[in-house]
């Protein structure tokens, strides 16, 4: 189910834009061109096509690992914390872990590929610990010197770290990463919770995959307008 949310992750990427947060909480997230409506008919068409496994309601996460290693899956649209999970998977497996790499999401603007560098878990001191100075000594350990972005082939927060490994192809194609502007972030959740489409959550897109795997009847265009409508109305009613 979790990885279906995943999709909503695309949001920016498409359109190389860092108010594509805004864009949310102010218009349709499902208009023609929009990155959502990109990243849904991609994820249609990949199982309209049955290019996704031949099971989807019953996929094992763990089992998936080995197996994009051993080349039996081809893709998995996730974030770059889980390359290192696919490379150990690899070894287990007796496959190459150089095999497994990271893309961004196939769609270009003005000849570009961008991607969304999303945060991880945030770190700060309390205003009332009476260790502050030991408390972001820890911090500043853990950010210069602990090597966890490196190990973990994440982005470090220090503006002049290098790229992860598995990063590299992004420099050398040119790939765009981009921070989004998150100040209308509360508003979009706000609106995705009062209009219960839930692009946070995986159940729209678990219908989605009905829908285009003939286990519900309809077409593309309709689900995806409904959604839209659901979101604008919400929009207006509140006041957005």
């Amino acid at each position: 189910m979790w990885p279906l949310t995943q999709w909503t992750q695309v949001n920016g990427s498409v359109s190389c834009d860092d108010q594509a947060t805004t864009r949310l909480a102010e218009g349709d997230p499902w208009a023609e061109g929009a990155d959502l409506r990109t990243a849904d008919t991609l994820l249609y068409d990949i199982v309209r096509e049955g290019l996704i496994e031949k099971h989807p309601t019953t996929t094992n996460w763990e089992a998936s690992k080995p197996r994009i290693a051993k080349g039996e899956i081809a893709t998995m649209w996730l974030g770059s914390w889980a390359v290192i999970q696919m490379q150990g998977a690899a070894k287990q497996a007796g496959a190459d872990p150089d095999d497994i790499g990271f893309m961004p999401f196939p769609a270009q603007k003005n000849g570009t590929f961008c991607a969304v560098a999303q945060p991880d878990y945030n770190q700060a001191v309390n205003i009332h610990s009476e260790h502050k100075e030991a408390a972001r000594a820890w911090i500043d350990w853990f950010t210069d010197k602990s090597g966890y972005a490196a190990d973990n082939l994440a982005l470090s927060p220090l503006k002049d770290a290098p790229l992860p490994d598995v990063l590299k192809p992004y420099e050398e194609k040119r790939v765009k990463i981009l921070d989004l502007d998150d100040s209308k972030g509360a508003q979009v959740k706000f609106i995705d919770n009062q209009s219960e489409v839930g692009i946070y959550q995986p159940d729209y897109r678990q219908d989605l995959v009905d829908l285009a795997r003939g286990a519900t009847k309809g077409s593309l265009d309709d689900f995806l307008n409904g959604l839209g409508e659901k979101w604008t109305e919400t929009q207006k009613s509140l006041g957005s």
